[in-house]
């Protein structure tokens, strides 16, 4: 019996092509669902007795390097995002604005993005860059460093408030919060 020799390249294109449609297909399917935010309580208080804000330094998007200890005394936003999560873009402008509006707050936000670029784009979109905001610190955590092993945060989003005492007073998981919520967070802070 004489065999093709392309008869496994045939079927290696067929499988590539199946494959290749039912990415196409399952993305369209997603691009057009809205994301789904799990509904979580606004706040989860932290033991103010043991969570102490974690000594580290980290370098911003502008090449500035920081050190935990030169927020001492402030009240801290600090928030774990990414520009391909969902919840996150959703949450982003509404840390913004509380930032503008509290400007005796630091926002620090650390992007877990790899791409510098993609977070670039998602900034660029805010029509301006949130950056220009003395009180808006923007970060980039590419391995993880701060965001899993000193936070321990694995689901983004996830906002860490800061009592100017340097103790962990909220932790909002997710998106699903509005912001008279937070502003009430940071009052309670002053």
């Amino acid at each position: 019996m004489n065999k093709s020799p392309y008869k496994g390249l045939i079927v290696n294109a067929v499988l590539i092509g199946v494959v290749g449609i039912l990415g196409y297909v399952l993305s369209a399917y997603f691009k057009e669902r809205p994301p789904t935010v799990t509904s979580v309580p606004v706040a989860v208080r932290s033991n103010p007795n043991t969570l102490k804000f974690p000594d580290f330094s980290f370098t911003d998007l502008k090449g500035k390097t920081y050190e935990s200890t030169d927020f001492k005394d402030k009240i801290l936003i600090v928030n774990f995002w990414a520009s391909w999560c969902p919840p996150c873009l959703k949450e982003f402008p509404a840390l913004l604005n509380a930032a503008a509006k509290n400007p005796d707050i630091v926002l620090i936000a650390f992007s877990s993005d790899h791409d510098r670029n993609a977070l670039t784009g998602f900034l660029n979109t805010l029509g301006g860059n949130p950056a220009r905001q003395k009180n808006v610190i923007l970060a980039m955590d590419e391995k993880g460093r701060i965001t899993r092993e000193l936070f321990q945060t694995y689901r983004l989003p996830e906002t860490i408030l800061v009592g100017r005492d340097g103790l962990l007073k909220h932790k909002l998981i997710g998106a699903d919060w509005q912001p008279d919520d937070l502003q009430s967070l940071v009052d309670e802070l002053r």
